[in-house]
Formats: C-alpha cells, structure tokens, sequence
C-alpha cells in the first residue's frame, strides 16, 4: 500500500525478479455475470520504470469455478503519471463467474487505484474470436488484445512476448 491518485491509499504490487514473467494477483471477490452481457473493467495505474506495464485483467469461471483459458484485459499502461486503463468486455459463452487481477510485467512496482468491474449498457469495441491454424490458436480479445498459444502454452499474451525456457517452450 502507498499514496493513492487522490493522496488515499493505493496497492502496490511489485513485479518479477528477472522482469521477464508477469506478476498476477488474484482478487479473492468472485461476482456473478451474465454472458450476454457488456461489463467495464478498469482503475487507475501508475509506474515510475518505463520498463515495467501493468493492466487489469478479468478471470472468467465456469460454475465450479474451475478458469476459462480466457481472460480480458485493460490496455497495458507505462511509466508516467496515473493512467486510466478500461475496456468494455463481454463473458465467454458458459461463463457464470469472474473475479479480478492485477497484472505487472517488468521489475518494477505499479500501483492500482480505483479498480472497477461493474456491467453496462455499451458493448465492446471488438467481438472475441479465435482462428486456429497449423496447432496454434489465435485469439483476438474484445479489447483487441492478441494471444497466441499452442499445446496450452502462451507464446503471445496480450500482445506481448511471454518468456521462452531453454527447451524453446514458452511459459506463462
């Protein structure tokens, strides 16, 4: 915790030792949702490194709360000032549940202010959809977002790299 946008307190959630995996933490609030529709994620984000992004992400469950490999996310937000990140997302067909989670990817802190999830009326700016092609799936958030895994590993994680083991398989 530290000074938040308005001189409250905001989280602070500090990334990976090698910068190179994203740190995720978990909100332990499950709501339930509709997947027909349309809910606003977003909050407030702020890191000093140039280095170091953050978003804010959506983890979809199914009815016994086991995850759906899908998750939505804010844009990614970078060092400056506070930067308001948000996106009009939709459930994935079967989906009943969701919770929230703080992403940071690089070595450095972020901090999180004013974290919201709630429904609403507009609709989103992309339709999800996902192409699969040679044992890749390709998938196209409804934030615009690009993931690209195979065999069940991420390679490309919302438009990011994600990083590759001596093996030359990607881990999340």
């Amino acid at each position: 915790e530290g000074p938040g946008r308005q001189g409250e307190r905001a989280l602070h959630l500090y990334g990976s030792e090698t910068g190179t995996a994203p740190v995720v933490a978990r909100s332990d609030q499950i709501v339930d949702v509709v997947s027909s529709q349309a809910y606003e994620l977003s909050a407030y984000v702020r890191t000093d490194d140039p280095s170091t992004l953050a978003c804010v992400a959506v983890v979809w469950l199914l009815r016994d709360r086991a995850e759906v490999e899908r998750y939505s996310v804010t844009p990614w937000a970078a060092a400056g000032d506070w930067n308001q990140v948000r996106s009009v997302v939709t459930p994935p067909k079967d989906v009943v549940r969701a919770t929230v989670a703080l992403v940071v990817m690089g070595k450095d802190a972020a901090r999180f202010d004013d974290v919201v999830f709630r429904r609403v009326s507009e609709k989103p700016a992309h339709a999800p959809r996902t192409i699969k092609s040679a044992g890749f799936d390709f998938h196209v958030s409804d934030t615009g977002a690009i993931t690209i895994e195979r065999t069940g590993r991420y390679l490309l994680w919302n438009g990011g790299l994600v990083g590759i083991a001596k093996d030359g398989v990607a881990s999340a």
